[in-house]
Order: structure tokens, then C-alpha cells, then sequence
């Protein structure tokens, strides 16, 4: 459901696609209570924002798959990304809670499929 004029949301609003005027402009940063991907390095791009915690999700199912190159993790989750590209799956980096990367390791960068949200307490 297109919720602004640069914004997309799915899951009653639990995740948001917030779009750019051009692939190096930077958006808003991740909100309070929030982690983000986003498809250019230093947070430029597309944003991909979720609020919501536990399970494996999809980043493909929104247009991200093979896509991030930054994130932020304001929550007090972990957040475990992954790349299933690969056999098996590897995990490509863990997000600690109130952490972030300007730009993920050469290794990883826009390799992510899915992840998996630990929720804390």
C-alpha cells in the first residue's frame, strides 16, 4: 500500500520501502525501535525498514534480494542476515542491537537474501 509519495508499506506497516530521488541520495535515517538495509553505501538508496521482531523473513520478497550494502539496527534485537545464493546458506553478518555499517565487508556486499530477527527483551 503506497503510504507516500516515496514510501511503500506491507504488513499493516510493519515494513516499509522508502524510495530516493537518485541511487546516491541518502534517506531519512532507520526511525527509533527500527532496523533498515539499504541498497547503497554510508545509507544511500532504496530503504528497506522493518518493525517487528523474530522468524526468518524475506528480503527478496521486497525487492532487496542481493541488494544491501548498508544497515542500521536501532532496536534491541539481533538481527542475523544471511545469503541462501550459496550451498549451504552462509551467514554474512550479525547485526548487534543499536549498531550499524556505512558499508558491509567486499565479501558480503549485496549478496543478502533473508534473514532471521533474535527479539530482545
Amino acid at each position: 500500500m503506497q503510504t507516500g509519495t516515496n514510501e511503500v508499506s506491507y504488513a499493516d506497516g510493519k515494513v516499509t520501502i522508502t524510495f530516493v530521488s537518485s541511487a546516491d541520495a541518502t534517506a531519512a535515517s532507520c526511525a527509533t525501535s527500527a532496523y533498515c538495509f539499504y541498497d547503497g553505501a554510508n545509507f544511500t538508496g532504496r530503504k528497506l525498514t522493518f518493525r517487528d521482531c523474530g522468524g526468518n523473513q524475506s528480503l527478496t520478497d521486497y525487492g532487496f534480494g542481493n541488494k544491501t550494502s548498508s544497515w542500521e539496527n536501532k532496536t534491541r534485537h539481533t538481527v542475523e542476515v544471511y545469503d541462501r545464493d550459496v550451498d549451504p546458506f552462509r551467514t554474512l553478518w550479525r547485526e548487534a542491537p543499536t549498531s550499524a555499517s556505512a558499508r558491509v565487508a567486499d565479501d558480503t556486499y549485496n549478496k543478502a537474501d533473508f534473514f532471521h530477527t533474535y527479539c530482545g527483551r
